[in-house]
């Protein structure tokens, strides 16, 4: 019953490196003395919250790529926390007191074993596991210093929310002590001499799930050890990673060096923050195959991303940022306010579509593709206005839909005045015509419905028998099409794309209303209307 795994697995020989070789297609294209120099943008793939996207996770940048020919390009880098795991460890091993846990829950500095010795009490630090109703469980704090103190008690801080220990067992110089916890946390044993210390606190079982609690503690005040205690984590502390700290990208070659300053908030947030090169020259690449490895700095701080390119496409330089709230926004309408400012680019998330048109204030803006892909549009400098964008074919399919409905409305209406009865032609003549109507209705029925030509049959042969119900039928056919489509601009159900435009439902709906008009104008299958 008990699980199996392989935590590392080593190979004898060079270290194996996963290389993520970019594609080189366009290599020819820039291989001319006169051709413009290309640009690279690496991205390493960070963790996300879907385990199904995470898969190929990458712990440091590492890619092979083509140079077309010898290059001299400028270098920017940008990097955040990829290992939450190592930011909490570096804090907790800075500092006169060094403190490890047995486990944390998640990677958050809010739970932090680095809390449990620090001077605030508001603070803690949690296991992530519960106490168990059938066996003891436990969790310890390890803490080191440099020179060796004597020590003989100390008093755990536990939150009213968080599991009380019942003993703890204290491990120093080679000792270990077994001390009860007392009504106020207080610990107290035969004095141990040194310089670390494994203080373990054991949970025994209760017998009642019910009563399954959190572990961890807020605070292990030491008396001997009060003196080295570390103040509580300040998230607006400064953080600066030098460039003899080791985070690295060496390239073609040559090792360029990083630094940065970031606070440190950003990096328990494990935001993106830009990196400097230690050394501002451009990069020198050879023609051919070179390789790009980023190597990992102190505080878990990893290289996510590494542009190479020339002047102006690295500038720095950025316009001014204009403000833009949404006051509307459908699939097929939107309206956006754009605050004043200097020319600027209103981009959105999604794919590029020519369909969409944009104008500010009755005035016609252009659109562009940016990134490749997402749909924007350039808003020229001034005072700002209300955006609006439309989907412009959508407008022709709203036209269509309203003046067939109005046509179908025109039909009922026909259908139902009593039509005045007639007696057969005394000349026979033009009886030819009829079975090319009936061609040319096949035909036309096939040609804009496809497959549904074949409810041409049924609802021709129903015109022989309830020839003013096929009226109705387009009607009702229609107006439920029209009817899904409208409801469907105005629905966030997950089943959305069941009822949009085009959807099974709505062609489906829409095939019954031709065809039923199609064939009420077909001559009766039997030659004479039979009696109703």
């Amino acid at each position: 019953g008990d699980w199996l795994g392989v935590a590392e697995l080593d190979l004898p020989g060079p270290p194996v490196n996963r290389w993520l070789r970019v594609p080189a297609e366009l290599t020819a294209e820039f291989s001319a003395v006169s051709a413009n120099a290309p640009a690279w943008v690496f991205t390493r793939n960070k963790p996300s919250s879907s385990p199904a996207s995470s898969v190929n996770t990458e712990s440091a940048l590492q890619r092979r790529f083509v140079v077309p020919r010898p290059l001299n390009l400028d270098f920017r880098a940008w990097g955040s926390v990829g290992d939450g795991a190592a930011l909490i460890d570096g804090l907790a091993r800075s500092g006169s007191l060094r403190v490890n846990a047995s486990a944390q829950f998640g990677d958050k500095l809010a739970f932090a074993a680095r809390n449990a010795i620090d001077t605030d009490p508001s603070t803690l630090w949690r296991t992530g596991t519960v106490t168990a109703a059938d066996r003891t469980t436990s969790a310890w704090l390890a803490l080191s210093w440099d020179e060796e103190r004597v020590l003989d008690r100390f008093v755990i801080d536990v939150p009213a929310d968080l599991a009380i220990p019942s003993w703890v067992l204290v491990s120093m110089g080679g000792e270990t002590r077994v001390a009860p916890v007392g009504p106020n946390g207080e610990v107290q044993f035969a004095a141990l001499r040194g310089s670390s210390v494994i203080v373990a606190f054991i949970y025994p079982e209760h017998g009642d799930a019910e009563r399954s609690q959190p572990i961890g503690v807020a605070g292990l005040d030491i008396p001997a050890l009060t003196d080295l205690a570390a103040p509580p984590i300040d998230l607006t502390a400064p953080v600066t990673i030098t460039c003899g700290d080791g985070l690295t990208v060496v390239l073609a070659g040559r090792t360029v060096r990083l630094t940065a300053t970031v606070p440190l908030e950003q990096l328990a947030e494990g935001t993106t923050f830009p990196l400097t090169s230690c050394d501002p020259a451009p990069i020198s690449l050879p023609a051919g195959e070179v390789d790009l490895v980023a190597a990992q700095g102190p505080l878990g701080v990893t290289v996510d991303k590494v542009v190479l390119g020339t002047s102006p496409l690295l500038s720095t330089q950025t316009g001014e940022r204009r403000d833009i709230s949404v006051l509307r926004w459908d699939s097929t309408q939107r309206a956006v306010s754009v605050g004043p400012g200097s020319a600027a680019v209103v981009a959105t998330t999604e794919t590029f579509n020519a369909g969409w048109e944009a104008s500010l204030d009755g005035q016609a803006l252009d659109a562009v593709q940016v990134d490749g892909w997402r749909q924007a549009f350039v808003v020229p400098a001034g005072s700002g206005g209300t955006l609006e964008m439309v989907f412009g074919p959508n407008q022709w399919f709203t036209v269509g839909l309203w003046t067939g409905a109005m046509f179908v409305v025109a039909l009922i209406v026909v259908a139902l005045i009593p039509a005045r009865r007639v007696g057969p032609p005394a000349v026979a003549e033009g009886q030819w015509w009829p079975p090319l109507m009936v061609l040319g209705a096949v035909l036309t029925a096939i040609w804009v419905t496809g497959m549904g030509a074949v409810a041409l049959v049924p609802l021709w042969w129903m015109s022989s028998r309830w020839r003013s119900v096929l009226g109705w039928v387009a009607g009702v056919a229609f107006i439920l099409a029209a009817g899904i489509t409208i409801v469907a601009r105005r629905s966030t159900d997950p089943w959305e794309s069941w009822w949009v435009p085009g959807s099974v439902p709505v062609a489906m709906l829409s095939v019954v209303a031709f065809i039923a008009v199609l064939a009420s104008v077909l001559p009766h299958p039997y030659g004479r209307r039979r009696s109703e």
